[in-house]
């Protein structure tokens, strides 16, 4: 990591009075994992911070140290508290579910913005974003081992869990030399992998499990395109009784197909619009490319996109409209 980019992280820092610290909404292990752990970076040094996620959060997530530091009603919080921002594991402000108040901010506010999305927009008055790595947790702890700053048991969980959820369980094209030898260094600080074993990995229902059957039993193939596709429905949600974390996985787990290019899965959400989430597995294929011109970003072999729009089942498949 460049020195010049540590000394202007540390300037910044010490320079404020309060910080936010900010994860996209409805935030996954690597946001929550990463932002736990540099909120206790924060408590360590004395620096006031609070942490900002607009929900829902995932039970699964329960486990982690600190989990009770999370506000996840913006209408409780003010953003002329804080005299600083730092952003992690976020491309953009609009998957902050505030872009409007963040943009209203004014321009020379300070906001640190600590990423590994390729599609990241460099929002920040400091930008610290490495699409090489395989999580904003490695990112962060890389961060820490320049500091000198002696990471916790807790910080390590933290950390851990991020790296474990954005490689899919190191199986994923995200995982590398450097995220193996983060986990190992993680594992040596104390990180309960029990712990993140049986909360992350193994936390699906026999509900959960049968309502995946829906989602697989709705995959069609375009051989043209090499692209395989299925949709979740508000329906099926409501009929399951079940939340958007029983969704939690699946996308990824289609990721293992054997002979297709990608894989497309289309979420009626109840705003009215469609979540869109792509995988790939192919190389020399950028799904981040595709999913931006939705409107959406991510990695080259995960990404997403919103539309507005409603799904609607017709003869042989389904239409957007």
């Amino acid at each position: 990591m460049n020195q010049i980019l540590i000394n202007k992280l540390e300037q910044l820092i010490f320079r404020a009075k309060k910080s936010l610290v900010m994860v996209h909404q409805k935030p996954d292990g690597d946001a929550l994992g990463s932002a736990l752990a540099f909120s206790e970076f924060l408590d360590a040094l004395g620096k006031p911070n609070d942490f900002f996620a607009l929900g829902p959060i995932t039970t699964s997530a329960d486990f982690l140290p600190g989990r009770e530091k999370i506000k996840s009603d913006f209408g409780k919080i003010s953003l002329s508290d804080y005299d600083l921002i730092i952003m992690l594991d976020c491309g953009d402000f609009k998957q902050t579910g505030i872009e409007a108040e963040l943009r209203a901010l004014p321009a020379e506010f300070p906001i640190i913005n600590i990423d590994h999305h390729q599609t990241n927009e460099n929002f920040g008055i400091l930008n610290i974003v490495d699409p090489e790595s395989s999580s904003t947790a490695e990112i962060v702890f890389s961060l820490f081992e320049q500091l000198n700053f002696p990471v916790s048991k807790n910080a390590a969980t933290a950390l851990l869990t991020g790296l474990i959820t954005d490689t899919a369980n190191f199986s994923n094209p995200a995982t590398t030399f450097s995220s193996l030898e983060a986990a190992g260094r993680l594992l040596a600080h104390g990180a309960k992998l029990g712990e993140i074993s049986s909360n992350v990995l193994q936390n699906k229902s026999l509900d959960v499990l049968k309502f995946w059957g829906i989602i697989l039993s709705r995959l069609t193939e375009n051989k043209e395109l090499g692209i395989v596709t299925t949709v979740i429905t508000q329906e099926d949600l409501e009929l399951a009784n079940l939340d958007e974390e029983a969704l939690e996985g699946v996308t990824n787990f289609l990721n293992n197909l054997k002979g297709a290019k990608m894989v497309l899965v289309l979420k009626a959400l109840e705003d009215g619009k469609i979540k869109g989430s792509f995988r790939t597995t192919t190389p020399g294929i950028d799904v981040s490319r595709l999913a931006k011109t939705f409107g959406g970003g991510g990695h080259a072999k995960a990404a997403g996109f919103t539309i507005p729009g409603k799904l609607v089942k017709i003869e042989g498949g389904w239409r957007i409209e």
